[in-house]
């Protein structure tokens, strides 16, 4: 069953807003085939850009990963690749701690492996987000050695950023406090991955399988982890890889119409209206760092039925540091902000350069899809 199948859906007045803007693609011709697939609308002039990817060679030091539809050929691809390589294994094993259930979830759920087997040379890929140092959820490397002192792997991305990969941890929260946590290393082989894991992920070039596709919405999954066509090769399709779940794409289109009567409500509105529940809706949300005496803890009044408003900001305060805070952004910062980016700049120095908060830079980055960003 899907979220809007829920009560709470039901019981909430929730806004429709369908997202127009797209920032992981920029290849129209890839737009046009993963905007047909969601319009259930693939017709002979798709299928055309589609077949033009089949069997292409990908270019770089890294090959794009392989994602395959069924966990055993990932496996399979990724044994052999390893046990290609020369010289001397080293170990990774994933600790975890809080209620056993929930750490047994948190596993299920991370795209880590429990046991993680690296070599130097090994094809890897990132897979946590960590904008100070760099790399994000789908950055792909290799290891080029281990840290003399710690024996963590170092990483030399596909965009030539040296990285040391330190233990990172995934948590669950309930109440204000963290009752389960494992703890793994946020890396995993990548010649091959799952098409399953592969989700949220931003790839600069992938070979994907789809031969063996058994559910819906699983191609076109795969098909928009890349960036541009250029990076993609199919190397298998079946009747099932281009389709979609059909409640889906009624539901979609449902939600496309309750957008535009939501933006025609908006439109509707003065400038002053908008800015004050603009105001209102930020103000409902409270920084547990404002309340120094419950560290770890939701504020007194969280837990009833009648949380106190209090707003947490001012634009004039913010901009009186960050000259550009809450600032729309122009294509113009975007493409300067991912260049930057890449030469190695760090978060805090972007900041500086945009004149806009850290959390806004790292927000831009997330945005924007870029592979060690995002």
């Amino acid at each position: 069953r899907f979220a809007y199948d829920s009560r709470t859906w039901d019981e909430t007045d929730i806004k429709i807003c369908y997202l127009d803007e797209q920032h992981r693609q920029k290849d129209n011709a890839l737009m046009r085939v993963l905007d047909s697939i969601r319009q259930d609308s693939v017709d002979e002039g798709i299928m055309g850009i589609i077949n033009s990817r089949l069997c292409k060679n990908l270019p770089g030091p890294c090959q794009g990963a392989k994602l395959f539809t069924h966990n055993i050929d990932v496996d399979r691809i990724n044994g052999q690749e390893l046990g290609k390589i020369p010289g001397k294994s080293f170990v990774y094993n994933m600790r975890g701690s809080g209620t056993k259930n929930l750490v047994e979830i948190l596993l299920k759920n991370c795209l880590a492996p429990e046991r993680l087997v690296l070599k130097k040379g090994a094809q890897v890929m990132f897979v946590k987000n960590n904008f100070e140092e760099g790399y994000a959820n789908g950055t792909m490397g290799r290891i080029i050695g281990f840290d003399k002192e710690t024996r963590m792997p170092v990483v030399k991305t596909v965009r030539g950023k040296i990285v040391t990969a330190k233990p990172a941890s995934w948590e669950m929260e309930e109440d204000g406090r963290i009752v389960a946590a494992i703890k793994q290393v946020p890396l995993r082989l990548a010649w091959a991955i799952t098409v399953h894991k592969s989700q949220g992920m931003s790839l600069d070039a992938a070979e994907v399988d789809l031969g063996k596709t058994f559910e819906y919405g699983m191609g076109y999954v795969a098909l928009s982890r890349v960036r541009s066509l250029s990076g993609l090769n199919i190397t298998g399709m079946n009747e099932m890889a281009l389709r979609i779940h059909p409640d889906v794409y009624e539901k979609d289109r449902q939600f496309v119409e309750l957008s535009k009567a939501v933006l025609r409500e908006f439109n509707g509105m003065s400038r002053q209206e908008i800015s004050e529940k603009q105001r209102n809706f930020s103000g409902s949300f409270m920084k547990e760092s404002e309340f120094p005496d419950f560290p770890g803890r939701k504020p007194p009044h969280a837990a009833s039925g009648n949380p106190k408003i209090t707003k947490t900001y001012s634009v004039d305060e913010a901009r009186k540091e960050h000259a550009k805070a809450y600032m729309p952004w122009t294509g113009a910062e975007d493409e300067m902000l991912e260049k930057l980016f890449g030469e190695g700049k760090s978060v805090g120095e972007l900041a500086k350069i945009f004149q806009r908060k850290e959390g806004a830079i790292r927000s831009r980055l997330g945005k924007l899809g870029i592979a060690e960003g995002a």
